[in-house]
């Protein structure tokens, strides 16, 4: 009875030890070589820590990449899922106008071989409008509607004032020697008016750029 209990106990310590051994004899598959083909992005995109005022305040977010077989790179910007690639560049500029929470990644994939792409980490940037901007934007907009009736004013007046002048220049220009003699006739009338818009024409320039 002893002796069967050790030749158990003895068997059980062998398969124990087998058991220990195998994974240390058994093959493994050799760890899976990148593609060479394959974007690798070195450093990933980082937005602003702040948030930032609408309309005021802008960002740039860039982000470092290669290919290890040399393959040129091209860069796809998205905000809010959306493609906002303007030039094929590894940097994305921002300004929004409207307050909310936007979304930036980028994708870049290899110019020659598309198939190969990858992403970039997701950057949040939150866009917001303070008391003061919000009341700029309100007399901003009073300012406008109250000077559309001055602009289109001055605007009529610069009109009317060429008048004389356009059209003493457009004979002479298209007549020649026959469009002065069309205007010796109406001399005495066209210069007076002249020398008096002339001077409102300048004027009314002058407000139009103002305003």
């Amino acid at each position: 009875m002893k002796q069967t209990k050790r030749l158990l106990a003895l068997l059980l310590t062998l398969a124990l030890a087998l058991t220990l051994a195998l994974p240390a004899f058994a093959e493994t598959d050799p760890p899976e070589e990148p593609n060479p083909a394959m974007p690798v992005i070195t450093v990933q995109p980082e937005g602003p820590t702040d948030r930032l005022r609408a309309s005021y305040e802008g960002f740039m977010l860039r982000v470092e990449a290669t290919i290890p077989n040399g393959d040129p790179i091209s860069y796809r910007w998205y905000q809010n899922g959306v493609d906002v690639t303007n030039d094929d560049v590894p940097f994305c500029v921002s300004q929004e106008s409207e307050p909310g929470d936007y979304y930036y990644y980028v994708e870049v994939y290899n110019r020659a071989n598309p198939a190969f792409s990858v992403t970039s980490e997701t950057i949040h940037v939150e866009f917001y409008i303070s008391p003061v901007d919000w009341l700029r934007g309100i007399f901003e907009n009073i300012a406008e509607i109250v000077l559309f009736p001055v602009r289109w004013l001055f605007t009529r007046i610069f009109q009317l004032s060429m008048l004389p002048t356009a059209i003493a220049g457009g004979l002479l220009a298209l007549g020649g020697p026959i469009g002065l003699l069309i205007l010796l006739p109406f001399s005495p009338i066209l210069l007076p008016l002249i020398i008096v818009t002339l001077p409102i024409a300048l004027i009314g320039i002058f407000f139009m750029q103002l305003f």
